[in-house]
């Protein structure tokens, strides 16, 4: 077993020690002060989190959308700006607004959904929410209208320490490293093992970003190849892929990058 593991592990750095390169090109940045970067929805609206308010903005618009009754926010989902997902784990609450930050729907699963513990909460398909719940420790899809949950995992083994979502599928990556996904029927496959990480963003077609010691890179599980993302800031607190777009958080604002991963 042991020796397994270290072949594992070896086979890790080999494959990031290859020295594969992916360079970034610098585009217009955005001069933003916030606490925290959520991301930037598909019309370029900005959104952040400044001492526990959502906002909203681009260069002529700015929304705000302050909660103080249910704690810290915890999370933001973007896939659909017209309904966004706002989750204060503290109060076992979602609220779901519109596209200027207006709630449309408040959701406090100690009501509807009583045994129900989430620890992550995101937009699914159907009106439905992506949920892990830490009460049976299975993923599952509550369904807003009907106010019901419905597991559709095996009982997870490990922690989530990584996660994303869109309408029709999750992935996760748990405290081993091990990246599977599931699809909204219940369907799982595991993706295998990764390199060590500090955090990472999980992408689409088996791929994903993480870093490490400061240093960004990107995976392709199909290929098992590891590339160095270079010329790009180099103290930065989140950052954000998203059509050939690299954004990076820094404490000066939003620096933006073209690259053309493999």
């Amino acid at each position: 077993m042991k020796q397994l593991f270290f072949t594992i592990l070896l086979f890790s750095l080999t494959a990031i020690g290859q020295n594969l390169k992916v360079t970034a090109i610098p585009l217009p940045g955005i001069s933003i002060t916030a606490d925290r970067f959520i991301g930037i929805d598909g019309l370029g609206y900005s959104y952040t989190v400044t001492n526990n308010v959502l906002v909203k903005q681009n260069d002529q618009k700015s929304w705000q959308y302050k909660n103080i009754a249910s704690g810290k926010i915890t999370s933001v989902d973007i896939l659909n700006p017209l309904q966004l997902v706002v989750f204060y784990k503290e109060f076992n609450t979602v609220i779901l607004l519109d596209n200027q930050l207006n709630e449309i729907k408040r959701i406090n699963f100690s009501e509807t959904a009583p045994d129900l513990f989430p620890q992550t909460v995101s937009l699914a398909s159907q009106n439905r929410l992506w949920i892990f719940d830490l009460n049976t420790q299975k993923l599952g899809l509550y369904d807003i209208t009907k106010q019901t949950f419905q597991p559709i995992s095996v009982t997870f083994k490990e922690t989530l320490v990584s996660y994303q979502s869109d309408y029709n599928y999750f992935q996760w990556i748990d405290a081993h490293r091990n990246w599977s996904f599931c699809d909204v029927y219940g369907k799982t496959l595991s993706l295998g093992t990764i390199a060590e990480f500090d955090d990472a963003q999980l992408l689409e077609n088996q791929t994903l970003l993480f870093r490490k010691e400061g240093q960004l890179y990107f995976y392709d599980a199909k290929k098992e190849l590891y590339y160095t993302i270079n010329n790009i800031e180099k103290t930065y607190s989140s950052y954000l892929y998203k059509n050939q777009i690299l954004s990076i958080f820094t404490t000066k604002g939003i620096s933006n990058y073209k690259i053309n991963l493999p």
